[in-house]
């Protein structure tokens, strides 16, 4: 399954304290560390930029690879916070995270959307394009598209974009 733009991967059952998350394009690990402090037990980051390994002492794991660097690990909870779209062939990143997702395992992206609200009213002016950083920007379409191609389907989409 994939999560678009929202948190669902923590509610109704679907993660629990024991399922392992990982964060892909989590900088130094803020949110992991959050998310170590509400109890769950089994977190790890990565990030290609940060300018080395990071391991905190409660556990929290941080590493400086990028996606290609994880080999035989799956996880329960695979989280792209506005890396996504940084990142350059979109299938490639599909067959990996699909690679890496367990059997009841969601995936949760979050992105701008080019079809939405914020794009219809800010245009070209919409600050969350970051422009020219962002590779690709995608449409629900072509999010369901790129999910039907590796057998994922999206479970939700929230839209979280505000006035900033």
């Amino acid at each position: 399954m994939i999560i678009i733009n929202t948190i669902p991967c923590f509610d109704k059952g679907k993660c629990d304290y024991s399922s392992r998350i990982l964060d892909i394009g989590c900088g130094v690990g803020t949110l992991l560390v959050r998310l170590k402090e509400f109890g769950f037990s089994d977190l790890i980051g990565i990030d290609p930029f940060i300018s080395a390994d990071i391991i905190y002492p409660n556990g929290v794991k941080i590493w400086k690879k990028d996606i290609y660097g994880c080999i035989g690990q799956q996880y329960d909870c695979i989280m792209l916070h506005h890396s996504f779209e940084h990142m350059t062939e979109p299938e490639n990143v599909f067959s990996k995270l699909k690679d890496m997702l367990s059997d009841k395992g969601r995936i949760l992206i979050r992105i701008p959307l080019c079809d939405s609200y914020a794009w219809r009213k800010y245009g070209t002016d919409w600050w969350q394009l970051d422009a020219p950083r962002h590779f690709y920007l995608h449409t629900v379409k072509s999010i369901s598209l790129l999910s039907a191609e590796f057998g994922l389907q999206i479970e939700n989409i929230y839209y979280d974009s505000h006035e900033y």
